[in-house]
């Protein structure tokens, strides 16, 4: 949660993820940080967060996270810090979900035919999708006020997001063989041509590898490609 909330006691939606994780069977360690290292601020950065609080003996001690502040956590956690190519996220090894905060009014939103903004779309699903990050759904609202802005939670919208976090968490638990896994190919327009078709990457060679991975990993699979030419031709035909 951004350190920005708890200095500006604009807490209640925070409390309500804490009351729906507790509610669902979770059990919710709250963290208020900023992504960067800041002497001024004595700010230790969500490099450090990690280590300090989430980690004991290289393990850690939380099954999944719900990430409530915008962009990129990789990205913003390399400025002023003497490590910045420290895999923390990788470290840390747990499913991260990415729960946006709308900028404007409940009612707003749900009167948009767009929903999110550009901006949104760009620092709450973009960014955040380079580190991995799993995207969820928005968790409250902000409403402008004469004194300032306060967040407010969308109720229903923090459960969903506190069910996909207990479901994630659980399913680190399940062993791989008993897993049940989908992969699902783009095609756009909808004929064989275009299957696998995305912008600068190779599809089939990605899958290929993911499928060899898995099967090492222990999920069961029935059969696994040779290479691209391979999965190519048994997904095509």
């Amino acid at each position: 949660m951004s350190q920005r909330r708890w200095n500006g006691m604009d807490l209640a939606t925070i409390d309500s993820l804490m009351d729906s994780i507790e509610k669902q069977g979770g059990y919710p360690l709250t963290v208020f940080f900023t992504y960067a290292e800041k002497e001024e601020s004595q700010s230790i950065g969500i490099r450090n967060i990690i280590d300090k609080y989430l980690m004991e003996d290289g393990k850690p001690l939380i099954d999944v996270a719900i990430n409530t502040i915008s962009s990129s956590v990789v990205t913003e956690a390399k400025f002023n810090s003497p490590l910045p190519d420290y895999p923390f996220l990788e470290r840390l090894d747990v499913p991260i979900l990415q729960s946006p905060m709308l900028v404007k009014s409940e009612s707003e939103w749900r009167g948009s035919i767009f929903g999110l903004t550009t901006a949104e779309i760009a620092y709450d699903v973009a960014f955040p999708e380079f580190d991995g990050q799993i995207i969820t759904v928005p968790h409250c609202s902000t409403v402008h006020e004469t004194d300032g802005i306060k967040h407010v939670p969308i109720e229903q919208r923090t459960k969903d997001v506190v069910e996909m976090a207990i479901r994630w968490g659980r399913l680190r638990h399940i062993p791989n063989d008993r897993k049940k896994v989908a992969i699902l190919f783009y095609m756009y327009p909808p004929q064989i041509s275009n299957g696998g078709s995305a912008a600068g990457l190779d599809t089939f060679e990605s899958i290929s590898n993911l499928l060899k991975r898995m099967s090492e990993a222990g999920y069961k699979l029935d059969w696994v490609p040779d290479d691209r030419k391979d999965l190519s031709d048994r997904v095509m035909s």
